[in-house]
């Protein structure tokens, strides 16, 4: 019965203590620049999220992060061409992480507008709370 237990033990044991890493590609756009757009740079960007022991988070590891990042650090309007790519990384297990990281990276083209009310000013927000008529 030892045997038995120190051998179950040699084969699970190294499968349990090893981390595992996860790489998926969530989404991809491509189109063409118009008339009034100017590309600035080919940027890469990251959004980190760190939990450990199930508690957390430590940062957001959204789309959205990782793209307002890369503009406030270059200076362009939006992205286009964009090729975002996942990883999460798990210690022990993936199922049951005692540390995890989820990260996404993005890659794409920063345009610019011509137009400098589009990015400043946006689209002109519209009332929608009931008026009384006097």
């Amino acid at each position: 019965m030892k045997r038995l237990i120190v051998s179950l033990s040699a084969v699970f044991l190294p499968l349990c203590v090893t981390g595992c890493t996860t790489y998926f590609t969530p989404a991809v756009s491509n189109s063409a620049l118009g008339p009034k757009e100017h590309p600035v740079a080919l940027v890469y960007s990251e959004a980190t999220n760190t939990h450990w022991f199930g508690l957390g988070p430590s940062g957001t590891e959204t789309m959205r992060a990782a793209i307002d990042k890369v503009r406030k650090e270059k200076g362009g309007d939006t992205l286009m061409n964009v090729f975002v790519d996942r990883t999460e990384k798990c210690f022990p297990s993936c199922q049951f992480p005692l540390y995890d990281k989820l990260t996404t990276m993005i890659y794409g083209t920063l345009i610019k507008y011509e137009d400098p009310f589009i990015p400043a000013k946006g689209l002109p927000e519209i009332d929608l709370s009931p008026q009384r008529k006097k």
